[in-house]
């Protein structure tokens, strides 16, 4: 199984929440490698305190009829998983003619990373990604993402 993007590393530094001039920590954004799925699932699992098999997330993200899911990462300063926005694929028909499209899904941010701009960066990842292979997304989006997905011009909300 290989997970499918081809982002490249990029190095920002996160808002402080309060606006404060310290020292802000600095996140690494790039697509999942396949070797770190586990990372994934363990954010999931702590995230939902629940207990998803490895296999069912590698099922999903790499081997899903659909075909493989775009995944990208944001990594702390120590190389911890902070937040990841997988985008799960799905093939559409319409009009005799097939479109790949993803699904925007599992959107996770660690409760001590939270309010630092990660998802915001994540979601315009994927959306950058779209806007060079011209794909379909689309998300359910709650109150809390509305005001990203409204900022990017991939996504009609």
């Amino acid at each position: 199984m290989s997970l499918s993007f081809e982002a490249q590393p990029l190095s920002l530094p996160a808002a402080a929440p309060d606006g404060a001039a310290t020292a802000r920590p600095r996140y690494i954004y790039r697509g999942l490698a396949e070797a770190e799925l586990p990372l994934l699932n363990e954010l999931y699992n702590d995230y939902y305190r629940c207990r998803r098999p490895l296999e069912e997330a590698q099922w999903l993200y790499g081997a899903n009829p659909g075909g493989k899911a775009l995944i990208y990462a944001a990594f702390d300063e120590g190389g911890a998983l902070a937040g990841m926005r997988p985008a799960i694929p799905f093939k559409l028909y319409w009009r005799g003619e097939e479109r790949t499209a993803y699904e925007f899904a599992d959107a996770l941010v660690a409760v001590r990373h939270r309010n630092r701009g990660i998802f915001s960066h994540l979601v315009k990842l994927i959306c950058k990604q779209d806007a060079q292979e011209d794909f379909t997304l689309y998300s359910s989006a709650n109150e809390n993402s509305l005001s990203v997905y409204r900022g990017t011009n991939r996504l009609r909300v």
